[in-house]
């Protein structure tokens, strides 16, 4: 992801310059239209490559956020409950709020492309579902040792899991929809589409113009046609 990060930063930086050295070519005036469209073309294809830039660092940031333990939303784990050891549940969803919370605060900070701002707060959303409910088990079931009921408590407190599986089901499908949206590197391609288009329309329209005339020194065809294909 950094050397998509760097390519992408140095691809939009290559296509500004040559924008910039396009505006300040001398052209003859019959090219003034044609010059519009290529300078109009760079600037939206850099503006293109900014967004891209902006979201490829957000998709690094929320991978590091959510660091290893919450790639994919989770709630519980079954084979645990099965055991019955109470003190081993408790010390599971102990350790599971923390690193919730931890991972709550990194990505409350995250400043997400407008695009993915639903997937930040169905994030956040899934990270407070998951600590109020680490909360509501281990307090249910830290009530054992003054009840002296220990079954009856983790009953209790799986009634209380399963009632935070609906939601966290509804809440685990949205996210994994717009985390593999967010990671899919195809909608680059898409965000290209019509500016490809443009590209095409003026790589004719620069072949034409070259060889309907010979070229001026000061109007370089051959350079912003070939230009054309960083993209």
């Amino acid at each position: 992801m950094n050397r998509l990060l760097a390519k992408t930063a140095s691809t939009r930086q290559t296509i500004l310059s040559q924008k910039k050295q396009l505006e300040k070519t001398v052209k003859p005036a019959i090219f003034t239209g044609l010059n519009k469209e290529l300078v109009d073309y760079y600037q939206k294809s850099a503006t293109i490559l900014d967004k891209i830039e902006k979201e490829e660092k957000f998709a690094k940031d929320v991978l590091i956020a959510l660091g290893p333990d919450f790639y994919l939303p989770k709630l519980t784990d079954e084979s645990l409950w099965q055991t019955g050891k109470n003190k081993e549940i408790i010390a599971y969803y102990d350790n599971l709020k923390n690193s919730a919370n931890a991972s709550l605060a990194a990505i409350s900070h995250l400043s997400p492309p407008a695009d993915f701002k639903t997937y930040v707060t169905d994030q956040v959303a899934y990270f407070e579902l998951l600590t109020k409910t680490a909360d509501s088990v281990t307090n249910i079931l830290k009530e054992q040792e003054k009840l002296k009921e220990e079954n009856t408590q983790i009953e209790k407190a799986y009634q209380v899991l399963n009632l935070a599986k609906n939601e966290n089901e509804k809440l685990s499908t949205k996210l994994l929809a717009s985390r593999s949206r967010l990671l899919d590197f195809k909608r680059n391609l898409e965000s290209f589409a019509e500016v490809r288009l443009t590209q095409n329309s003026l790589e004719g329209k620069l072949a034409d113009a070259a060889a309907r005339q010979p070229q001026p020194k000061s109007f370089p065809f051959s350079k912003f046609l070939g230009g054309l294909q960083i993209l």
